[in-house]
């Protein structure tokens, strides 16, 4: 037997969207969720969608900025990060002069009038996020 539920927009299959081995609280929940907008993935399906979003982030931080050296890239990650120009030549073992010219380099490389620019462009590149600031 085919259940069906009315939903913004439309009419939908509920059997369709929980599959035809579902509890009643499923249905209930699945109801509820779809009348409101959202959207009900199965595990399949919610497994995929997970999967494609972390092989994309990966991308992105793996593949940001290639004009930058890989040196500049770990640099901007900690600066990302949170990290005071000291923590970041202390942990990278350098001097604070040479991470205040890397990131010289990597504001001209990246066309950014200042560190702030920098950090905001870092961040929506998935760079920034790797541990807590200091």
């Amino acid at each position: 037997m085919r259940q069906r539920a009315e939903a913004v927009g439309g009419t939908l299959s509920v059997e369709r969207a929980v599959g035809k081995w579902a509890d009643g609280s499923e249905l209930v929940s699945t109801i509820q969720a779809l009348a409101a907008g959202g959207a009900v993935f199965g595990p399949s399906v919610a497994r995929r969608i997970v999967g494609h979003y972390l092989d994309s982030s990966q991308q992105l931080r793996s593949g940001a900025f290639p004009e930058l050296t890989r040196r500049e890239r770990e640099v901007l990650d900690m600066v990302a990060a949170g990290h005071r120009n000291s923590v970041v030549a202390t942990k990278l073992g350098l001097s604070e002069k040479t991470v205040r010219n890397h990131l010289s380099s990597i504001l001209l490389k990246l066309q950014v009038e200042d560190r702030s620019a920098a950090i905001v462009q870092a961040r929506e590149t998935g760079l920034g996020r790797s541990d807590g600031a200091t």
